[in-house]
Parts: structure tokens; sequence; C-alpha cells
């Protein structure tokens, strides 16, 4: 059994020493038996220290409305140790709903003061940040780093994307609950174990032992430093690989977002089915940065197939999770949509389209049952005038089996609207159409088509046998498609998915793939 003189020699052989500020997280059960329990470590930290020092504990609580923090006499559930330091005389508690700091020393009032004020929990102007200014150390006894509350400081100081604003509630003097709205919270699942090798090698953790209990003892200013840069590098560096931890999937979902507000274009993906009873694809979608969505072929058939009622439960899930539509998509024949003016099935699509807000309606033509080109080219203004109506483009697309299957019969089009000033008609640039039409999409067809592109679509194939492949496995030159767009500040889209009927490869699979390509530019 563990005594005061016994505890109080294994702390010092661990590296404490007079006249330190340790920030401590514990666990009593670590350590075996002790004798006199809380209260004996809490001595025995406290000899260690001397008068000089000072020492603190996390009392983290929920800082609901249910049960809003009240002060000192609000307990923690950070464990026993904790639970007996907020009962001892002399103890000081900053007032803070959620990550409130104990304190018992000569920095303690330094250290405590004016948390509440603090814009987030544990960022600039809060105990945690102050510990890391003034020198202090963290000592983890029988924990490891996911119990290391100061590694949300650096979240903080690195601006994590995935951080959120959250509202929490603490009760007054005057005893009236009062919100506290803090930005940059953190959580909920990180990965702070895996740092614990990084920080062995660098020297920043110094391994010990306490009875049974092995001891971190680390120097807040040196790893707040460290995680710092890494997070500014890498927000992901504290989230977990598992495929099945939601809540690390949901956050790295967050971090491409936060990527792609820095971009210009927009990143879309073709939603290839609806099924009201689940959220499978849109899960995918937040987990891969995406806030805006096409819909296939196939889907936009569906819905003039079942009607109203399917249109509505699509829409209505659209608007739950929070995302844009780019547009609707068919393949089809001219005549079908415009006969001197919009047939029934053309003025459905233009109410689809503007019933999910849609941007454009993107249209492969297939064989026209138009017999010159100028019954085509009116056919398309008046298509594209009558979606004028309600703020939506018209894009075509380039088919393989339709009148604008070449990279000249595209140009040519689109020198005609140019000179006509038809404003409201845009290129969607399908880089398997023209790899199916023998055609390499960037250096045969780019530079002629570039500058009426508004909807670059992400897929490859190769010429040999039409087969689709992931990005840079094929003939598409995806890569370099995309580069070129960029570097003319291309304000379009980058459509993740498929216009053939069939695509081997899933929506997570593309999107993925999108990213893996992203990274590399």
């Amino acid at each position: 059994m563990l005594g005061k003189a016994e505890l109080s020699s294994e702390f010092k052989r661990s590296g404490l020493k007079a006249g330190d500020v340790v920030m401590l997280h514990s666990s009593l059960s670590s350590l075996g038996w002790v004798q006199g329990g809380a209260e004996t470590v809490i001595e025995a930290l406290l000899e260690v220290i001397g008068e000089d020092g000072t020492l603190l504990m996390p009392a983290l609580t929920a800082g609901s409305k249910e049960a809003p923090f009240e002060g000192k006499q609000t307990p923690s559930y950070l464990g026993k140790i904790t639970e007996a330091f907020r009962t001892l005389p002399g103890i000081k508690r900053s007032f803070h709903p959620t990550h409130s700091v104990l304190a018992l020393g000569k920095a303690a009032d330094y250290l405590l003061a004016d948390h509440i004020d603090a814009k987030s929990a544990c960022g600039p102007g809060t105990p945690y940040y102050r510990l890391a200014e003034i020198g202090g150390y963290v000592l983890l006894l029988g924990v490891d780093l996911d119990r290391c509350t100061i590694l949300h400081t650096a979240e903080d100081l690195a601006d994590c994307p995935f951080l959120k604003e959250r509202i929490f509630y603490y009760r007054n003097q005057e005893g009236v609950i009062c919100e506290k709205v803090l930005q940059k919270f953190p959580g909920p699942h990180r990965d702070f174990i895996g740092l614990d090798q990084r920080f062995r090698r660098s020297g920043i953790i110094k391994l010990g032992l306490v009875g049974d209990a092995v001891t971190r003892l680390i120097e807040a200013k040196a790893l707040l430093a460290d995680t710092t840069k890494l997070l500014r590098e890498n927000p992901a560096a504290i989230l977990c690989n598992n495929p099945s931890c939601q809540d690390c999937l949901q956050q790295k979902g967050r971090i491409r977002a936060s990527t792609l507000l820095k971009e210009r274009f927009t990143l879309a993906a073709i939603i290839s089915d609806f099924s009201p009873h689940s959220d499978a694809t849109f899960e995918i979608l937040s987990h891969y940065g995406v806030d805006t969505i096409e819909l296939s072929d196939y889907l936009t058939t569906k819905i003039l197939i079942n009607g109203e009622l399917y249109l509505q439960g699509l829409s209505k899930k659209i608007e739950e999770k929070k995302l844009e539509v780019s547009g609707i998509g068919i393949a089809t024949d001219l005549k079908s949509l415009v006969d001197k003016k919009l047939t029934p099935q053309a003025e459905r699509l233009r109410d689809i389209a503007n019933n999910l807000k849609a941007k454009f309606l993107r249209l492969r033509i297939r064989q026209s049952w138009l017999s010159e080109n100028d019954e085509i080219l009116e056919a398309i203004r008046t298509l594209a005038r009558e979606l004028e109506k309600v703020g939506v483009r018209l894009l075509i697309a380039n088919d393989p089996q339709g009148p604008f299957a070449e990279t000249e019969e595209v140009r040519a089009l689109f020198l005609q609207l140019k000179a006509e000033k038809s404003e409201n008609i845009s290129f969607a640039f399908d880089p398997v159409g023209f790899v199916e039409a023998g055609k390499s999409p960037f250096r045969n067809t780019f530079n002629k088509v570039s500058k009426v592109i508004r909807n670059l679509y992400l897929t490859d194939s190769r010429f040999k046998d039409g087969t689709l492949t992931p990005l840079r496995k094929g003939n598409g030159e995806i890569k370099e498609l995309v580069s070129a767009l960029r570097c003319r500040s291309y304000s379009g889209y980058f459509t993740v998915g498929s216009l053939t009927d069939y695509d081997p490869f899933s929506l997570e699979e593309r999107l993925r793939d999108f990213w893996d390509m992203f990274s590399s530019l």
C-alpha cells in the first residue's frame, strides 16, 4: 500500500519539483492501493511543489440547460482525485460552464481569472492557455493523452475546421440561468493517443512510474507549440482512421469542406438514385465535404415517372440536409422536348428544376430527329429561353451518340450562340464522351472550348475498350483539365460521377478518388 512519503518520492523521480505549476489529469485506481485515498495523493503533490508551486485540475461539467454550472459546488465528472481536490479548504475554481479549472497555489489567481469572458473553452484567456504561457506542466497520472485537455487549446490556436460554436448554460449570482456562446468548441472524438510516440520521440513527454500508474510529465508550452504547428499543417492528424467512426468521418468532411471554401469552383456529386428511407448517400456526401448535388439522368427520369409526391420527398430531404442542387440531367432527342414550343415533358423538367432550385438542366442530345443544324439551334434556343424564365441555365453536354460528339461540333455551336449573344447556354464537358469519340480531352479539345465550360465531369475511361477507370488511370486527362481550369480561376462545377448509364464505382469510391487526386495538385 502506497503512503504519502512513497508517493512524494515517486512524484519527484517522475520529474516534479518545488515551484512547479502543474495541471493533473488522474486515475486513482491506476495507482494501486493508496493509504488515505485521493486526499493522500493530493497532499503528496502539494508537498513536492511546495508553497511556490501551483496545482491545477480540470473540473469539467455538462453546462446544460437542465444542469447549469453553478460555481464551486457543481461536481465534476473527472474522477475521485478531482472531486476530493474540489472540496478542500482554500481551493479556487474558474467560473466556466464546461471547462472550469480548480487550483491551489501561488499562481492560482492569475491562471483562473476571467475564464467566463474567454471566447472559447480552452483558447486564449483560459487557464489552459495561461498554463503554457507561464511555463507550466501537465501531469498525466495513470491516464493517456486522450485525457489531456490542453490539446484542445492547440486545436483552437490552429483554428481546426471541425470546431463548432456551441451554447452552454450557467447560473449567475442572482440565480438566473444564462447562456454562454463558446466558439471553437472541441469534440466529439479525437485520436490524441496517436500523438504519444511523436511526443516521446521529441522529448516533450517524460515517462515515469508512481505506484502502478504510468506518468507522463509534459512541458505545456512545448506541447502546445508542436501540436499547433502539426494541426495547422494537417488538421486530420488528431482524427482516427476507423471507417466505422462517424465522429471522425464527419470531422474530416468539415476539413474537406473548408478546403473547398478556398477555391472558386464548386464541387458537386451526381446522385444516381433516392430512397426516402435511407440517409447513406447523404452521409457519404458529408464525409467528403460535398454540399452540392446533381441529379443523374436516371433519377431525373424517375421523378418524371413517379410524380409530385416523390419529388416532394426528395426536395424535403435536400432541405433537411442543407444541400444545394446544381442541376438535373437527361439524355434524350430534341423532338421530345421542343416541337416549336416546349413539350409537356420539357415543361415538367423545367418545373422540376425550379422546384429543386437547380441552377441548370444538363442535356445530352441523342439522335435529334431534326435534319438541319438550324433546326437544332432553334430548338436549343427555345428551350434555353423558357428555362431562363425560371432562372435555370441550359447546359449542353458532349455525347458520342448525338450531334455534339466532336470538338468541332461543340465549338461551332457555341461560336454561333456567342454571335447571337445567347447567354443562358453553357457547355458540360464530359471527358469520357470525348475519349469514346477518340479524342484526347485535354490535348485535342480543352483549348477550343474552355471559355464555355460550366461543368466538368470527373470521370475517366480508356481509348482501348471504353472501360470506366479511376481518375488518372485512363485517357481522360482529368488532372490536367482540373489544373488548367483552376489556373483560369474557374468558377463553375467539378462534378464527381459518371454520365453513363452504369458506373462500376460507388459514390464513395468516386469521392475518395477525387480527393486523392486533388491532394496532389
